[in-house]
């Protein structure tokens, strides 16, 4: 049974963004596409020009929040969906993908959909939608698509929307530990992965070329998300050092203070019994003065 693909691709930069518009609109030379069946992609835009929208984007974020978006913030998510050529030999395209559309609508907002490209001419029908990851003014991928439960999560809500099609659950991708193998065995595997796509159907081999770009194109946002995350630690690190900082001399200037005041009010003591010494030895001469005055009279 065919399957319900979707996959996500963070684009942080502007040149990411024109890379993956030239791509979908088919504006640079595409390996695996056939130039005499171009006519048949659909290209919708939602926003006339994106990366101004970007721009614009920025500047409320800015405006929000009170801080610049930082450069490697998520500005535009690409999200890929597609299923097999079985499926589209029975299902209508269109159909399926403006389906798609209004999932991503439901999850982003119809306000935050860019754009959508149909690929009619490569070997299987697929969609390209770029949407942008804001909320409340603000860019938010990672309260969206942060972490594999929220993306599985997605992947459930999306499956749940097109499955009345008649199409199974994508299998996602588990980490799982990898095993050691001598190089013999690493040989007799790769021997038998090939006799394995010689024995396939045409139609299944475009099925595992298909998961394999997909499976490709997944480590490659992982590896990115890890080196987001890598990053945003370290200026974690830098903030939490600032702080600890900042906390250091305010804690040397309390206790400045505190001496201060206590060197000041010992001062003050010190000068009150000192004055009142001197009112009780005037007040002592004083009185001897008017006995002796008593004694003249």
């Amino acid at each position: 049974m065919s399957s319900a693909i979707m996959r996500f691709k963070k684009l942080h930069t502007g040149e990411e963004i024109g890379h993956a518009l030239g791509h979908n609109k088919r504006l640079r030379n595409v390996k695996n596409a056939d130039k005499d069946r171009k006519g048949l992609n659909t290209s919708v835009m939602y926003v006339e020009n994106v990366q101004k929208h970007i721009k614009e984007l920025d500047k409320l974020h800015k405006k929000t929040t009170g801080k610049k978006a930082r450069k490697d913030a998520v500005r535009v998510i690409e999200v890929l969906m597609t299923s097999d050529k079985e499926f589209f030999e029975r299902v209508p395209d269109s159909e399926y993908f403006e389906t798609c559309r209004n999932w991503l609508v439901d999850i982003f907002g119809e306000e935050n959909i860019l754009s959508m490209d149909i690929h009619r001419d490569e070997r299987t029908p697929h969609a390209h939608f770029l949407v942008t990851p804001v909320r409340d003014n603000q860019y938010a991928c990672k309260k969206i698509i942060n972490g594999r439960n929220a993306v599985r999560g997605l992947q459930n809500s999306f499956y749940d929307s097109v499955k009345h099609f008649g199409l199974e659950r994508g299998e996602l991708v588990e980490y799982t530990k990898a095993k050691h193998q001598s190089s013999l065995q690493f040989a007799e595997d790769v021997q038998k992965g090939k006799e394995s796509v010689y024995q396939m159907s045409e139609r299944e081999r475009d099925n595992y070329a298909t998961y394999g770009a997909m499976a490709k194109e997944e480590i490659k946002e992982l590896k990115e998300e890890n080196k987001e995350l890598q990053k945003e630690n370290l200026f974690l690190r830098e903030e939490r050092n600032r702080y600890k900082e900042a906390y250091d001399t305010l804690a040397l200037g309390v206790m400045s203070c505190v001496k201060g005041n206590k060197a000041q009010k010992q001062k003050q003591v010190k000068d009150i019994y000192h004055l009142g010494y001197a009112k009780k030895m005037e007040m002592e001469h004083k009185k001897e003065k008017f006995k002796n005055d008593d004694l003249e009279l």
